[in-house]
């Protein structure tokens, strides 16, 4: 899988990075508490309440949402148990 995620490109101002992502953070302790850095307004900051479809299979979010989950699609990877996060908003001020 390392090979794999090494010889794609994503672009990091979107969730669907968040697919490269889950089979990683599904194998961590759960719950994850993540921090985001990035210029994806805290999109990447929720991979559990996206839906992915990994080339046919799919893998829903773990809690039932109001309305269907936006799909995130991509090639077929291995995929473990979807990963639980926590998030917090954080604000960073300057002087």
């Amino acid at each position: 899988m390392i090979t794999t995620v090494l010889a794609r490109s994503t672009r990091t101002n979107e969730p669907a990075r968040c697919a490269t992502l889950l089979p990683l953070l599904a194998t961590l302790p759960q719950p994850l508490a993540l921090l985001e850095v990035g210029a994806a307004a805290g999109l990447c900051l929720l991979p559990d309440r996206w839906a992915y479809d990994y080339d046919g299979l799919h893998v829903p979010p773990p809690r039932p949402a109001a309305t269907a989950p936006p799909t995130v699609r991509v090639p077929r990877e291995p995929v473990g148990a979807a990963a639980r996060t926590q998030s917090r908003d954080c604000v960073a001020s300057g002087a």
